[in-house]
């Protein structure tokens, strides 16, 4: 099989469920950070801006990397674009990681 043959595609409607898991994992994980922050004593000056900032920022990069996979999974990308995507999304979550709210 060819890189650059597509073997299948993407089945939109069927995201829906791993969309709305995806995003509502990322805010159970932001709210536990923000609690975890708060018991420590050490919540930062703009708690909920905060929290909702983390929040975008893991829903965002978990949607990409599922349909990222879904992608690999049915041949519409190839290994090496799968890894360079992975790469720059680390990168990218890296950045907005460091940034102050």
């Amino acid at each position: 099989m060819s890189v650059w043959t597509m073997s299948g595609t993407m089945d939109w409607p069927g995201l829906i469920p791993l969309v709305f898991f995806v995003w509502v994992f990322a805010a159970v994980i932001a709210i536990g950070e923000l609690a975890y922050s708060e018991r420590r004593g050490a919540l930062p000056a703009r708690p909920m801006l905060t929290a909702l900032r983390r929040w975008l920022v893991l829903g965002f990069g978990f949607t990409a990397c599922g349909f990222i996979n879904i992608a690999y999974d049915k041949g519409l990308i190839a290994t090496w674009q799968l890894i360079a995507v992975v790469l720059v999304l680390m990168a990218v979550g890296c950045w907005l990681n460091t940034r102050k709210a």
